[in-house]
Parts: structure tokens; sequence; C-alpha cells
């Protein structure tokens, strides 16, 4: 699913562009994820574990384009890629699971506090019931209070915790918090 070019303004007041990524930013979401996942502990993977071939991730992005139970977006500033989330199946394969959607964003740290989180997520939330989801699920860092104060104040709940979830290269683990936003009670 393609979702058109917008402007958003941050609450210091610059301007973004939101829209889906297209085949040819791979190498712009190669270079966003290399530098969001090392920026903080709160993602599930490190910098060192994004890669892969850029034709390859451009097919990716060219299939979620066409898939109508998909939906990235993606925040620029002057080229540059700082933001994107995403909503797709949780499971595409079984009907008894067709209505439950998962849902992940992240932002450069720079860009941090500035709407732009939440500018994607309502935008992401809106277009659910449309995709066929009537649930959307996140997992999120227990550490991460400022994330899920965000959920939460979308309308998601906590619903589940994973101990020791993730494992960090000093040995140290972190718990992983489960939510859902239930579509029908909003």
């Amino acid at each position: 699913m393609k979702m058109q070019e917008c402007t958003v303004r941050l609450k210091d007041g610059r301007t973004c562009a939101l829209r889906s990524p297209e085949p040819s930013d791979a190498a712009r979401r190669v270079d966003y994820l290399r530098i969001v996942n090392g920026e903080t502990p709160f993602m599930a993977r490190g910098s060192g574990e994004i890669g892969g071939e850029l034709e390859l991730i451009a097919e990716a992005i060219a299939d979620q384009l066409e898939a109508d139970d998909v939906l990235e977006i993606a925040a620029f500033d002057h080229g540059e890629m700082i933001a994107c989330g995403g909503i797709s199946p949780v499971a595409r394969a079984y009907a008894r699971r067709r209505h439950r959607a998962q849902l992940g964003v992240a932002v450069r740290k720079k860009y941090w506090n500035q709407g732009i989180a939440t500018a994607i997520l309502n935008r992401l939330i809106e277009a659910a019931p449309g995709m066929g989801f009537s649930q959307i699920e996140l997992s999120v860092v227990a550490d991460n209070e400022r994330a899920q104060a965000l959920y939460r104040k979308l309308g998601f709940r906590e619903i589940g915790r994973i101990p020791n979830a993730l494992q960090y290269e000093d040995g140290s683990r972190r718990d992983e918090i489960w939510m859902a936003l239930l579509l029908e009670k909003r």
C-alpha cells in the first residue's frame, strides 16, 4: 500500500515530508536503519545487524507498495530518512489471525520529541481498518518509558511481558512489553 506524500510541521517549526518509501530509497533505508539501531538500546537489532543487497531491499519495498495489507511511512528531512513506521499482518496465512496487525516505529535521535512518531502512528492506525485489521499489536523494551507513554496516549494497553527478551552485547538483558490496541473500542 502506498501513502502519498504530505508535509507535517514539527514542534520546533521545521517541516518534513511523510510518504511511503520507494524502491529508489533502499540505500537511504539501510543508512537510516544503521543509524537508528545504533543510537538507542530500545531497538530489537544493533547497527551491525543491518545490511543486505540493495537490489533485494528495493524489491521488498516494491512488493509492499503493491500489497493491500502492508503500509510503511517514512519521514524525510531534505531527502534524508529520519523516521519510519509500518503496519503489517501478524500472520497472513492464518484466517483466524488476519484481523491482527503488527506495528513498529523508530525515529532518529536528533528528531526525538518533535511529533514525528505521533504523526506516523496516527496515519498507520487510521489506515488499519481499511486494511482489514481490528487489532494492532507491538512490543516495546520495558525501559523505554517515553515510547510506552506515547502508545498509551494513542490507546494501546499492556497485554503481557517477556522477561529477558533482549540480550545486549554486554550480557545485560531487558524485558519486552507487549501492547495492543483494539480498534473497535476507539
